[in-house]
């Protein structure tokens, strides 16, 4: 999700449309192989990411595209030539195999996107073909070429490991809003852990960039069951630990994952935000969010510019269908605290959607940004089961 002074932009994993604030439909929702067509054909494109890059008033989508025969993976980038939205973009399809001059045979999957004023950095976890995971990378690509049309140099980091010397797994980058002269990432240890991995890049359009790793203590997270759902089994597939967004806003690093914990009975899936001081560093206020007899999974936050908070989150129980909540905390409330949760849409209906692995998948990540034009108010989108077997999106705004 993406939003700039005007329009929203939202896409799924096949597809991409904009609207205006007011709802109207001002781009028909477009497949993502029909808009970079120009640049890829016969590949798989998905997992797209989106952001509005305030610092220069550009709109820029990800995707990744993958091929098994022959053997190849794509960072697929799109820029928009100005802060509307409508006109002209530019489209770039970067090897992902690469890392840096060197060749790998691993491709990329769950990508990351993240900007300051300098650069984009793009991440995104190295499976091989055969679908082992190998190691994590964060691809820094400057703004310069990007942004103007020609070359496009980056900067590969790669097989980045925790403090304990495991490997770092999905590396969140964070959208900066300031100029603090670093980009900050962060990833939580998989399968389960009690710290985060925070990583800090300066230099970014050197020959050379500076990647600098802290380890800041958190609350013990684990790894959540699936979420029951209304209408019973399957349950909604809630994903992992990863971290799912991350935003650097007033001196802060602010990023939430999914865990497991026991309101009352068994445990249930839950949500897991915190804030960190980057320079110190030190979690500044942590929380566990949900209720008892629910499931809460897929979190995505993002802060106003006054300290603020609000956090987007789907929710189900053996007597609720996959729905979407929102709740979030003023700059006043008790540290570590959140308020009361808001339902913006309700599911109505039982949904089955297995993949190959017998997953019932639901989202993977919902979408949520600060809106440039309207200092508190926040953007956020997720799905619900809108009929029998079938989801929808729905779009969402509010400021605290």
């Amino acid at each position: 999700m993406a939003v700039g002074p005007l329009h929203v932009l939202v896409s799924v994993n096949s597809s991409v449309a904009i609207y205006t604030k007011t709802g109207a439909i001002a781009v028909q929702p477009r497949t993502l192989t029909d808009w970079f067509a120009n640049v890829v054909q016969r590949m798989t494109i998905f997992d797209p990411k989106a952001l509005y890059d305030q610092h220069e008033g550009r709109w820029v989508l990800l995707a990744v595209a993958f091929q098994n025969s022959p053997k190849k993976s794509l960072y697929l980038l799109s820029i928009s030539d100005t802060a509307d939205p409508l006109g002209p973009w530019k489209n770039f399809a970067l090897d992902a195999m690469k890392d840096g001059v060197v060749d790998s045979n691993f491709w990329a999957d769950f990508p990351g996107l993240g900007v300051d004023s300098q650069a984009l950095y793009v991440t995104s976890n190295q499976f091989a073909f055969d679908g082992g995971f190998q190691y994590a990378k964060i691809r820094v690509i400057s703004k310069v070429g990007l942004y103007s049309g020609g070359a496009v140099p980056f900067y590969d980091f790669v097989r980045m490991q925790n403090a304990d010397g495991s490997m770092a797994f999905t590396v969140q980058p964070c959208h900066t809003f300031g100029a603090p002269q670093a980009e900050y990432l962060v990833n939580t240890r998989f399968p389960a852990g009690k710290t985060l991995t925070l990583w800090r890049i300066t230099n970014p359009t050197a020959a050379t960039p500076t990647l600098a790793r802290q380890e800041v203590a958190v609350s013990p997270y684990q790894l959540a069951p699936n979420a029951e759902q209304n209408g019973g089994a399957p349950p909604l597939n809630t994903g992992d630990v990863r971290a799912l967004h991350a935003v650097f806003r007033g001196g802060t690093v602010w990023t939430s994952f999914t865990t497991a914990h026991n309101w009352g009975g068994s445990n249930k899936a839950s949500v897991q935000w915190c804030e960190v001081n980057p320079t110190a560093p030190s979690v500044i206020q942590q929380g566990v969010y949900g209720a008892t007899g629910s499931h809460s999974y897929f979190p995505a936050l993002c802060p106003d510019n006054n300290g603020n908070m609000i956090l987007v989150f789907s929710r189900s129980s053996t007597t609720e269908f996959g729905s979407i909540y929102y709740t979030g905390r003023r700059a006043s409330d008790p540290l570590g605290t959140l308020q009361n949760s808001t339902l913006l849409k309700a599911g109505v209906a039982h949904y089955v959607g297995t993949d190959s692995h017998g997953r019932n998948r639901w989202g993977d990540y919902n979408g949520i940004a600060a809106d440039p034009a309207v200092a508190r108010q926040i953007w956020f989108y997720s799905e619900f089961a809108s009929a029998p077997n079938t989801w929808a999106t729905w779009i969402g705004s509010a400021f605290f």
